[in-house]
């Protein structure tokens, strides 16, 4: 089971400090979610964190995978484990994810 069309939005942009293009699909009621992730930095790094280039994230609860995707500019060399129990949102997150 799964979100029906309808309800999913297609939101594309460039992340600025690292040109990175982004496409994610979500539901229209959590668009939000993006602007307080990539824009308002809600799980930003302490500036003086050293976490190197070779990272692993694991993110339990990954909804659509917002977070797993801006994971993607902590290091040049970033993996990352997604797990979602909701079988609704989960063909969203592997479409984000892939």
């Amino acid at each position: 089971m799964s979100l029906p069309p309808s309800d999913v939005k297609i939101v594309r942009f460039s992340e600025q400090s690292s040109a990175k293009d982004f496409e994610i699909a979500i539901p229209e009621n959590e668009v939000h979610r993006i602007y307080n992730i990539f824009e308002r930095r809600e799980y930003s790094l302490p500036v003086n964190a050293n976490i190197g280039d070779d990272l692993t994230v694991v993110d339990v609860g990954a909804n659509v995978g917002v977070f797993a995707l801006y994971s993607q500019l902590f290091g040049r060399n970033v993996d990352v484990f997604c797990f979602e129990p909701n079988p609704q949102v989960f063909p969203l997150l592997e479409r984000n994810t892939n």
